[in-house]
């Protein structure tokens, strides 16, 4: 019923014009049904000293450091290390580097809360105020953005049915999976786990850039991250990196079944879900490694699966895979702008 529910609200959502009632109806039945959360998570900053020759932030910001660490660098040069609100910070005579803390939990303490642009913007002044630098010129290196909300199973069935995204790298791990390049990351995981609550089915999606130069083609500064356009836009990029996700698709059942080749397809796909893509993998490279089978049949036997068992979000992917494709993208509907 309650896929139901959230098919028709996702239409509705969809056909919605601004300011019309039903938008603000249909959004709020969402918001009822569809407990979660969208933040920015981890998020890194960098200065550089050329762009801010009033001040020496070596000497400015050192003292505002927990845990501090004076070091002298190859050549005899200066530079601190330390903490500063769970951010890891270095600076010497060239950059101030501000590493490896979600925004999220800098400003709330936990990365499991709505982050309300007026709080991000909040949070990046925070910044900027307590470490006496200017955050209008301070720009972004690595920036995640995060969704979670509650599923009906365990979020890991869903996760072992996402096969492939072209050109990523797909690893996986007991509590979910990563499609991974050198400049960007989508990632599944099982949140509830990670925060001890068993009984909870929290699943956790992260649009993960890591050059952010490089993929937006641009520089991006601390202020552009409260900016609804760039908020929109960023929104956009994640819901179409995840569009191209394949996932296997459902076994058809028996009286849908209208000759040998569906038949020879319905066993194939139940044989991929039931004992995962990765694993099956695994099993036909052993086999080659063996010299039980061929590269050339393994490929084949490969592009079969791919062609016969893949499929795009919400095509043939069954119920389950239906919650959670209708959850994702009207959640993130539901967090734009418009």
């Amino acid at each position: 019923m309650k896929d139901e529910i959230a098919s028709k609200i996702y239409v509705n959502l969809s056909r919605c014009e601004k300011g019309h009632d039903s938008c603000t109806e249909y959004s709020s039945m969402l918001h009822d049904m569809v407990h979660g959360h969208m933040l920015y998570d981890t998020v890194d900053f960098v200065l550089y000293q050329k762009d801010v020759p009033e001040i020496d932030l070596l000497s400015e910001v050192s003292p505002y450091l927990t845990n501090r660490r004076d070091c002298i660098g190859e050549g005899g040069s200066s530079y601190v290390c330390g903490e500063y609100k769970g951010y890891k910070v270095y600076v010497n005579d060239k950059m101030l580097k501000i590493n490896t803390c979600s925004l999220c939990k800098y400003y709330y303490g936990t990365n499991m809360h709505d982050f309300p642009l007026e709080d991000v913007r909040k949070a990046i002044e925070g910044i900027g105020e307590d470490l006496n630098i200017p955050m209008d010129k301070v720009t972004v290196t690595r920036l995640d953005l995060a969704e979670d909300w509650e599923l009906q199973r365990s979020p890991i069935e869903y996760f072992n049915r996402m096969l492939d995204l072209p050109y990523f790298r797909r690893l996986s791990y007991p509590t979910g999976i990563t499609f991974q390049t050198a400049e960007k990351e989508l990632s599944f995981y099982d949140k509830g786990k990670e925060q001890g609550s068993n009984n909870k089915n929290i699943a956790r999606c992260e649009f993960r850039i890591k050059k952010v130069r490089k993929y937006f083609g641009k520089s991006v500064t601390a202020s552009m991250l409260y900016d609804p356009s760039f908020w929109n836009d960023l929104l956009d990029r994640f819901l179409s990196c995840y569009s191209k996700v394949k996932v296997s698709k459902e076994s058809l059942p028996l009286d849908k079944i209208d000759g040998i080749k569906s038949f020879q397809d319905c066993i194939l796909c139940h044989w991929v879900n039931r004992k995962g893509f990765d694993p099956l993998k695994s099993e036909l490279n052993a086999f080659v490694r063996d010299g039980g089978l061929t590269q050339r049949n393994y490929k084949s036997i490969i592009g079969k699966i791919k062609r016969c068992c893949f499929s795009s979000q919400g095509k043939d992917v069954g119920p389950e895979m239906e919650e959670f494709d209708v959850k994702f993208r009207s959640f993130l509907k539901l967090k734009r702008f418009d």
